[in-house]
């Protein structure tokens, strides 16, 4: 179980259980590292599924370098984004924001409700956790300075972060366009079911929008930009995080028939709640394909 307490310079986040020191790193921050690197690539795989309908709309009139690509350029373009994505996020966050000894000495005087809470000593070091603090406090003069470090790393997530969004907005933009064209060698009916895919992708992102990206950006942000403590409810922002892959399935079920009636045979539920949702699906067209073998 990971654990995000706000403060009013920034945040702590660890998990909930002792690790042990493996070549001078503690393993609990190495857990930390791998659940960054399992959270960060949901928004990785958003931007793939955009790209994807953006190609597939595109397919056959665009002058993309990309448009004679095979499914082996594809994957193995993916591998290399997925590959510097994570390895950037994962090196910011092991550079930027892991504790040193002069941070975990002051975590009593800074955070003392951490093991009154948690019943964790971060002083501990075998207790791995990442702290991002932008403004921090002088051990000497006592006075509140901002952070370069921890400011250059926040600045490099924001960066990433808004990368993927950037792809999706543009994706957005250019798929629609596609769709409208009439220049395009998409029939009627392609035309129509892909109007309709967009759209379900659409309401999927949403959600991602409103439970992932938005409580996010408000740990990463809050606590150093205002200067007000939230404490343990940033757990609760994570929580809200979850929403998004817990609801994501229903949407699909909604939108896509075939799958919906797949899923009310499997389980013998009425067969009625297999005509209800919105269908994307349309009579068998031909329809192009961006990614061939």
């Amino acid at each position: 179980m990971q654990c995000c307490h706000m403060t009013s310079i920034g945040f702590y986040f660890f998990p909930k259980h002792l690790g042990s020191i493996v070549f001078g790193v503690s393993t609990s921050s190495i857990f930390c590292w791998m659940f960054i690197v399992t959270y960060y690539q949901v928004f990785l795989i958003l931007a793939f599924h955009f790209i994807y309908r953006y190609k597939t709309v595109t397919r056959g009139f665009g002058n993309s370098f990309t448009d004679n690509w095979k499914m082996k350029h594809w994957i193995l373009a993916a591998m290399i984004a997925y590959v510097l994505y994570i390895g950037a996020f994962v090196s910011t966050v092991a550079i930027g924001m892991a504790p040193d000894a002069q941070n975990r000495a002051d975590v009593p005087e800074i955070v003392p409700e951490i093991i009154e809470i948690y019943g964790m000593d971060l002083t501990d070091e075998r207790t791995g956790y990442i702290y991002l603090g932008m403004r921090r406090v002088d051990p000497v003069t006592k006075e509140m300075y901002w952070s370069a470090q921890s400011t250059i790393a926040i600045s490099l997530c924001v960066l990433l972060f808004g990368g993927t969004g950037a792809v999706v907005v543009y994706c957005i933009v250019k798929t629609n366009a596609a769709i409208k064209s009439e220049t395009n060698l998409l029939t009627s009916t392609t035309r129509r079911m892909q109007r309709q895919l967009f759209k379900a992708l659409l309401v999927q992102t949403t959600i991602p929008c409103l439970f992932s990206y938005t409580p996010l950006l408000v740990i990463l942000l809050w606590g150093g930009l205002t200067g007000i403590a939230l404490g343990s409810f940033g757990n609760a922002l994570f929580v809200i995080t979850a929403i998004f892959p817990s609801v994501d399935s229903f949407f699909v079920l909604f939108f896509i028939a075939k799958f919906r009636a797949a899923v009310v045979k499997l389980f013998g539920l009425p067969a009625r709640w297999a005509k209800s949702g919105s269908s994307v699906e349309a009579p068998r067209a031909p329809t192009t394909t961006a990614f061939t073998k």
